[in-house]
């Protein structure tokens, strides 16, 4: 007898079925993205609710994660040089400071 070290609860698992109205939820959901792919979970709540869907924010990145959709915009690039500008030399590298107001 080999013993299995999973919870009872995954060996016994069954999918739930998607309904009707998850399916044109998701529907939707997709054609917002290629019309707008810009758009967020919370514009995209609120583009559902102009079409008289009441859908809960929560839902819409649930969604949205489990199509592998994500909003598309400028990253912040905090850390990438400009190669244009002037690199300055750091003139305190080899001081030692020893008193207040030395540097």
């Amino acid at each position: 007898m080999q013993i299995t070290h999973i919870a009872r609860s995954t060996a016994y698992y069954q999918a739930v079925e998607l309904f009707d109205q998850e399916f044109e939820i998701r529907r939707i959901v997709d054609e917002i993205h290629i019309k707008y792919p810009f758009m967020g979970s919370r514009r995209i709540r609120l583009e559902l609710a102009k079409q008289g869907k009441s859908v809960n924010r929560k839902r819409v990145v649930r969604i949205m994660r489990q199509m592998g959709i994500a909003a598309l915009y400028p990253k912040p690039r905090t850390t990438v040089p400009n190669i244009a500008h002037k690199i300055y030399p750091y003139l305190l590298r080899n001081l030692e400071v020893n008193y207040a107001n030395q540097a």
